[in-house]
């Protein structure tokens, strides 16, 4: 379920976490992404339609160092950040609108 808060935190230790589902639902959605932390990992910026299963989540773009930066997309989607492959420490990952 995606979730409707402007903002989705999460700290991700392992793969196979992140944050909750966000939901875009504009016609053009402005959102930041933030990644911190000290950790060897591959974060990805995934994103699914609406009433899609978590499976259907397709990458948009990985990342395997901090990074600040702002996105957008167009359309309604449920976007979120999530660790695929994990070997050392944690990160601190947010996504907001």
């Amino acid at each position: 379920m995606a979730d409707n808060r402007i903002r989705v935190t999460a700290t991700a230790t392992g793969a196979g976490e992140g944050t909750d589902w966000l939901q875009l639902r504009g016609q053009r959605n402005f959102f930041d992404i933030s990644l911190s932390g000290s950790f060897t990992q591959t974060v990805e910026l995934q994103r699914k339609r609406p009433g899609e299963a978590d499976g259907a989540a397709r990458t948009v773009e990985s990342h395997t160092a901090p990074v600040e930066k702002m996105g957008e997309m167009q359309g309604h989607w449920d976007v979120r950040l999530w660790v695929t492959v994990h070997s050392a420490g944690s990160s601190a990952l947010e996504l907001g609108t």
